[in-house]
C-alpha cells in the first residue's frame, strides 16, 4: 500500500527516510567486496554483467 502511494508522489519519499540508517548494525559487521562480472558467452546477442556489492548510492 505504502509502494503505490509513493508511486503516485503522495508521499515525500526523501522526507520519510532521513534520518534512518541505510543498514542494519548485523550488516556492518560483514565485508562485501565489490566484484564485476562479464560474461560475453551467456548470450549470443548482449553481454551479461552481474555487479555484486553492498547496496549503496553509487553502485
Amino acid at each position: 500500500m505504502r509502494i503505490a502511494v509513493c508511486l503516485k508522489g503522495e508521499i515525500a519519499t526523501g522526507r520519510e527516510l532521513m534520518g534512518r540508517e541505510s543498514l542494519p548494525s548485523r550488516a556492518r559487521i560483514v565485508a562485501v567486496p565489490l566484484r564485476v562480472l562479464i560474461d560475453e558467452a551467456a548470450s549470443a546477442a548482449h553481454t551479461v554483467i552481474e555487479v555484486n556489492s553492498r547496496d549503496q548510492p553509487p553502485v
